[in-house]
């Protein structure tokens, strides 16, 4: 009955798989609330998400503690793992524990757990105070965002995902993760009346300018003293934003408000993007299987479609493809 509750749960919120391993944990220590029971915490855990799919192991450090891990379709960075048969299992509970004994045991059907989020969660609404954005060049491009403050409790405390032994490709994480509901339904209907009739381009560039004008800039290490990237709805909750969040905003409204392909473009110590436009446009561009993909710097303040930022090689620039 407890697997199959937090199943119902996990699909009711529609909970990513990190989710699922929270809600487990959050199971087993409301069961299992005494410190003395820690272990059968642990044990619950694992059994919880071993019984739902996951491909999880048991582990004991040498002071006889238990922990669960993780096997993951993506690597986390700053995170130690164990390495058995090619897979990486990470410690759920972050501990840092200098050596492991392994339960190396398989199970029929297990999965890793994966990083990348398919669809919006569905968590408990706790809407934040609403927060009016404005393009400085196009007066009508003005909208109002509010976002679900328990999505951002979570996104603070999730981990950060990347593959292909490149930390660059955490950007694609975050840029691919969909925006919930509420956001479409209050942050996206501003901007979808200021570019209707209009051209593509004319499209691009007022939301291009938006993205430039509506947000406060500061780099991470001013703001939280270390790299921190945002999912697309943290820039519309927190008051500063740097270049890979304005990137990872703009590829995503770009995407679900006029259906065009993106690329995040990166530079020495800077992420931009570029649009693949149906209509014939001017300016830098990149070619990407055959197709013509405009340079659009979200940061790059008040410069149109097609102008890269001042010290920028798009000849020298790699690409990530969304």
């Amino acid at each position: 009955n407890v697997v199959s509750d937090c199943l119902s749960i996990r699909d009711r919120l529609s909970l990513c798989d990190w989710g699922y391993l929270k809600l487990a944990d959050a199971v087993a220590k409301v069961i299992y609330d005494n410190p003395s029971e820690s272990d059968c915490a642990v044990v619950l855990q694992a059994f919880l998400m071993n019984q739902s799919g996951y491909m999880i192991r048991l582990g004991r450090d040498d002071a006889d503690y238990l922990h669960v891990l993780i096997a993951t379709a993506d690597d986390i960075l700053g995170k130690p793992y164990c390495n058995y048969g090619g897979v990486h299992y990470y410690l759920a509970d972050d501990s840092d524990v200098s050596s492991l004994f392994m339960v190396k045991t398989s199970f029929p059907g297990e999965k890793s757990v994966r990083l990348i989020i398919d669809e919006p969660q569905n968590l408990d609404l706790a809407l934040s105070p609403e927060r009016i954005l404005q393009s400085e060049r196009y007066e009508e491009a003005r909208t109002a965002a509010s976002v679900n403050e328990n999505q951002m409790v979570f996104w603070s405390e999730y981990p950060v995902p990347y593959r292909d032994a490149s930390t660059k490709m955490s950007w694609y994480y975050y840029a691919n993760t969909p925006v919930s509901e509420s956001v479409r339904n209050t942050f996206y209907p501003g901007l979808e009346s200021c570019i209707k009739g209009k051209t593509q381009l004319e499209a691009v560039n007022m939301l291009l300018n938006f993205v430039q004008t509506a947000f406060q800039y500061k780099t991470d290490k001013v703001v939280w003293g270390e790299e921190r990237s945002f999912f697309p709805e943290e820039t519309l909750f927190y008051e500063y934003s740097d270049c890979e969040d304005r990137a990872i905003l703009f590829s995503r409204i770009i995407r679900d408000l006029l259906g065009l392909d993106v690329l995040l473009v990166y530079y020495p110590n800077h992420l931009a993007t570029a649009v693949c436009l149906t209509e014939e446009c001017y300016g830098d561009k990149l070619i990407y299987k055959d197709r013509k993909y405009v340079i659009c710097d979200p940061t790059y303040i008040n410069a149109a479609v097609g102008k890269t930022m001042t010290g920028c090689d798009n000849a020298s620039a790699e690409i990530i493809v969304l």
